[in-house]
């Protein structure tokens, strides 16, 4: 996940990155699991596992809009996404 050094001479400090990053990873295979088999995302072949760029590119970079109206806060996503139902 683009962590090729570490950024401090600090062993406390790169622990805590790593382990910051590694909870990432984690989180990023889950998503990634969950949308297998979903009948909204198309795969052209049968699939065990996605791979985290996928997953990044699709779920996790949703374009969307933040609107505050009315003292209400809105998050709007396009509704022509078809990955909006697993999100």
């Amino acid at each position: 996940m683009k962590l090729k050094r570490l950024p401090s001479g600090r062993f406390e400090t790169n622990d805590l990155i790593l382990h910051i990053e590694l909870l990432a990873y984690n989180i990023l295979r889950m998503i990634g699991q969950k949308t297998i088999g979903h009948p909204n995302i198309p795969i052209r072949k049968n699939v065990k596992r996605r791979r985290l760029k996928t997953v990044i590119k699709d779920m996790i970079l949703l374009a969307a809009k933040y609107i505050r109206h009315a003292r209400q806060k809105f998050i709007k996503i396009c509704r022509n996404n078809t990955l909006l139902n697993i999100f």
